[in-house]
């Protein structure tokens, strides 16, 4: 199962400008009818992951006294997916199973629940959030994210939800401007403590694959015994840990 999450998993986000594009009004409404389609598709895909969510945190609960990872073994073994994907799930299902009444009717997309159902997601905003959802709010990723960003300021969160309430559309510069109007100049700016600490742990990850990878180039170092074979391999080691250390620097 792939743990990649498409965008038919989103709500649709605006309106298309058929005659701006050029296109005839036979081909609009046919483009009309399978987008219908599509977004119908979408709301099923969002119920499903619910569903889903729901199955796998009672599988996690009946293997919870098993221990010696045999849940993370069953995930993989006899699912096909990871354990991290697993618990992400199990960790929604946590979170907002107890709203299903309301989140059938028209559920979130799954990367909207997803930073809200982590650890570091402050509960306080959580709770704003499923009462927004509870009273029909439609709930997007950028207003989630944006959420927990502003979580310094109760007040920002609740200006964020009424004016998603009012337009489910809300841009990247709407959210920008609530966020100054309370003293946030930037998202990346204001940075709830909770997104520095998944932002860290982001990092630590990259730490150990650099710290993986260079085992594994040193080993074939060692073992290699043509002088300009070795020295390949340390240039191209060398090269890798930059590539690596790049990217590091650009998470920071």
């Amino acid at each position: 199962m792939s743990t990649d999450l498409s965008a038919i998993d989103q709500p649709s986000q605006s309106e298309f400008d058929y005659d701006g594009h050029g296109i005839s009004k036979t081909t609009a409404s046919k483009l009309e009818a399978r987008a219908k389609k599509i977004e119908a598709a979408g709301e099923t895909l969002r119920r499903t992951w619910m569903d889903l969510a729901e199955h796998i945190a009672e599988a996690q609960s009946l293997l919870s006294n098993n221990g010696n990872g045999t849940f993370g073994v069953w995930c993989s073994e006899r699912l096909g997916i990871t354990r991290r994907h697993a618990n992400r799930l199990a960790a929604i299902h946590e979170r907002f199973g107890k709203i299903g009444t309301y989140m059938s009717q028209s559920p979130p997309p799954l990367t909207a629940l997803t930073p809200l159902a982590s650890e570091d997601a402050p509960q306080d905003v959580v709770d704003e959030v499923v009462e927004y959802i509870k009273t029909g709010g439609q709930l997007s990723e950028r207003v989630a994210k944006a959420a927990i960003e502003f979580a310094s300021s109760s007040a920002a969160v609740a200006d964020l939800l009424k004016a998603a309430r009012e337009n489910p559309k809300l841009t990247a510069a709407d959210i920008k401007t609530i966020g100054e109007r309370h003293g946030l100049n930037s998202l990346k700016g204001s940075q709830s403590d909770a997104t520095k600490m998944a932002s860290q742990r982001v990092t630590q990850h990259s730490v150990r694959m650099v710290a993986r990878a260079f085992s594994m180039w040193w080993l074939r170092v060692q073992r290699e015994s043509d002088p300009e074979m070795k020295k390949w391999c340390v240039d191209a080691m060398d090269a890798h840990l930059q590539h690596c250390s790049d990217r590091i620097g650009a998470m920071e």
